[in-house]
């Protein structure tokens, strides 16, 4: 059973889905297989690269509520990656990454800011908007491969997919309130200036 409320997407239901053989169906083969195996394996690339981009960036900001924020943030890219090879196995694929051109341009605006930006409230805040950008990527991918899933009738995949999008979303809302935070003080030591 679907549920559904104006906040989120979520899927609830009282156990598995009944297993289908494969090649019982025909959109197996098709070319919107193709394109989203080929967004599954972009996403699954973009999750582990950033594995390795978020404690680069946690050493390079000042705000102690943005160093929390990312060092959980790593452990739910952590989760998602896992997900994501759930999703490979319910579809009986290899897990298989494709480098993502556009994941690359986004991270490697993070690591200009890092290179370019001195150590401080309005270096994190340019973080900040950077990571945005990235999760506004991942939560537009996960709702696209969810949609996909869904046509090609993967339930399995549904489920993990609308998770991962739902915490991409709260991820960007976490993001947004240290975001506005950092503002804050950032207004209030001007004025004090």
């Amino acid at each position: 059973m679907e549920s559904k409320n104006s906040n989120s997407m979520t899927l609830t239901y009282g156990g598995k889905y009944p297993k289908r053989k494969r090649e019982e169906n025909p959109l197996q083969s098709s070319n919107l297989m193709r394109i989203f195996e080929g967004l599954l394996k972009d996403i699954y690339w973009s999750e582990k690269a950033l594995i390795e981009v978020i404690p680069k960036v946690t050493s390079k900001v000042s705000s102690p509520e943005m160093i929390s924020s990312l060092t959980s943030h790593n452990s739910e890219i952590e989760n998602q990656v896992k997900k994501m090879e759930g999703v490979f196995r319910s579809m009986e694929k290899e897990a298989a990454p494709r480098k993502s051109e556009d994941m690359k341009r986004l991270i490697r605006n993070v690591g200009e800011i890092m290179e370019t930006e001195d150590f401080g409230l309005q270096c994190d805040l340019k973080i900040i908007f950077a990571l945005q950008k990235i999760q506004h990527y991942k939560i537009s991918s996960y709702a696209a491969l969810s949609s996909f899933a869904k046509t090609l009738d993967e339930n399995d995949a549904v489920t993990l997919l609308e998770q991962a999008f739902n915490v991409e979303r709260e991820t960007d809302k976490r993001l947004n309130k240290t975001a506005q935070l950092i503002n804050y003080k950032i207004v209030v030591r001007n004025r004090s200036v």
